[in-house]
C-alpha cells in the first residue's frame, strides 16, 4: 500500500478528489433509489416509457431478455395493467383514422372494467420489474426523470379518464383532460406518414364498434400478448408454443377425466390434430386468437 503524505500537496489534492466521487456516486445513487422509489406513484404511461427506453440494453443480454420476461409476465398476469397496456398503445400508435375523439371514446370504453384498486398493486409489481431493469442496465435518475416527464401530461390524462367514470361531480376535469388527449391524438396523425391501412377511419370505428359487445376475454389476452411481444421483440416462436402447450396440457386433463367414450374420442382427436400444427409466421395472430379461445372453453 502507497505510503500518504498529508504534507504533500499532490496526495492531498487526489484524497479530496477521491473523496468527492465517493459523495458524488452516493449522491447519485440516492437520487436514483428516490427516482425508482417514487416510480409506482407515477403514471402507467410514465413507467412504460421508462422501460421502452432501455429495452433495446435489455435485450443485448440473456439475464436483459430474462427481465424482458417478467415485465412481460407482469403484465399479462394483471387485468387491469394489460387493459391499461393496450389502451397505451393505442393512444400512441394508431392508424390514420379520421375521428380522433370517437376513437378514444370507444377505447376507453373497452376498458370500463379496470378497478382501480387492484391496478395500482398491478402497476407497482410493474414499476418493481422497471426498476429492476434500471438498475441492471446502469440507468441514472436523469434517465428516469426524462423518460418519467416524455408526455407527462398526457399520461396523466390518460390515467384519469381509465380510472375515473364520468359524471355531472367530474364532468368539466374529465371533459378537459378527454379533450387534451383526443387533441394530441389528432397532432400525432398528422405528424404520422399516411399510409394505405386497407380501412377508412369510418370503417376503422364501424368494426370496433361491431366487436365491442363479443369482445371476450380469451381474445382481449391474445391482442395483448402480441402487442407486447412486439414491445419486448421476443421470440413469436415461443409465444405460439405457450398457447399450444396451454391448450395440449387442458386437453391431457379432459381426456383423462372424461368418462364418455364419444367425447374422449374426440378429445384425443383434437389432441392428435394440435400436436401436429406448426408455427407460421404469417398466421400468427389468427393461430393465438383460435388457441386462446380453445383453452378458454376446455376451462369451463
Amino acid at each position: 500500500m502507497a505510503k500518504f503524505d498529508f504534507n504533500d500537496k499532490d496526495d492531498v489534492k487526489r484524497l479530496k478528489e477521491e473523496v468527492n466521487n465517493i459523495f458524488e456516486s452516493k449522491i447519485r445513487q440516492l437520487e436514483l433509489d428516490s427516482a425508482l422509489k417514487s416510480l409506482s406513484t407515477q403514471s402507467f404511461g410514465a413507467i412504460k416509457n421508462v422501460f421502452e427506453n432501455i429495452t433495446d440494453k435489455l435485450y443485448e443480454s440473456a439475464e436483459g431478455k430474462k427481465i424482458i420476461g417478467k415485465y412481460v409476465r407482469a403484465i399479462r398476469e394483471g387485468k387491469n395493467v394489460s387493459d391499461a397496456y393496450s389502451v397505451y398503445e393505442f393512444v400512441y400508435n394508431s392508424p390514420n383514422v379520421t375521428n380522433p375523439e370517437r376513437l378514444l371514446s370507444e377505447a376507453l370504453y373497452m376498458t370500463g372494467r379496470i378497478d382501480k384498486g387492484a391496478f395500482e398493486d398491478e402497476k407497482k409489481k410493474v414499476a418493481g420489474v422497471v426498476a429492476e431493469a434500471v438498475r441492471f442496465v446502469g440507468g441514472d435518475a436523469d434517465m428516469v426523470e426524462e423518460s418519467v416527464n416524455k408526455n407527462y401530461d398526457a399520461n396523466e390524462a390518460i390515467d384519469y379518464l381509465m380510472l375515473n367514470p364520468k359524471n355531472f361531480s367530474n364532468l368539466d376535469e374529465y371533459v378537459n383532460k378527454f379533450d387534451y388527449v383526443s387533441g394530441m391524438l389528432a397532432e400525432n396523425m398528422q405528424e404520422k406518414p399516411s399510409e394505405d391501412t386497407g380501412k377508412t377511419g369510418k370503417e376503422l370505428i364501424d368494426s370496433l364498434n361491431e366487436s365491442l359487445e363479443g369482445l371476450a376475454d380469451f381474445e382481449r389476452r391474445a391482442i395483448t400478448d402480441i402487442a407486447i411481444l412486439k414491445l419486448s421483440k421476443g421470440n413469436p416462436l415461443e409465444l405460439f408454443e405457450e398457447y399450444k402447450e396451454g391448450c395440449m396440457s387442458k386437453l391431457d386433463e379432459n381426456i383423462e377425466k372424461e368418462e364418455n367414450s364419444e367425447l374422449k374420442s374426440r378429445f384425443e382427436t383434437m389432441r392428435k390434430q394440435l400436436s401436429e400444427k406448426k408455427y407460421n409466421e404469417g398466421s400468427l395472430y389468427e393461430d393465438i386468437v383460435t388457441l386462446s379461445e380453445l383453452k378458454s372453453k376446455l376451462s369451463e
